[in-house]
């Protein structure tokens, strides 16, 4: 989970909100859908949630470094 915070975080940084908020959007809520998971004990579910965010996280962050490029 802490993956996935650290690429959300590294996202926002590059103005993903900007470049890519659908992506950022829906990372952050599968991060706090993780974050419950947890919490009620589902662990594999929490992972792959986390995991998801992750993945879309690094889409945004990637989007937004063309973005920055072009």
């Amino acid at each position: 989970m802490s993956n996935a915070r650290q690429t959300i975080s590294a996202a926002r940084a590059a103005g993903a909100a900007s470049h890519a908020p659908d992506q950022l959007a829906v990372a952050s809520d599968l991060l706090g859908r993780a974050e419950q998971a947890l919490q009620e004990h589902e662990y594999r579910l929490a992972r792959r949630r986390a995991e998801e965010a992750r993945l879309l996280a690094q889409e945004a962050l990637q989007l937004s470094a063309a973005v920055d490029k072009s």
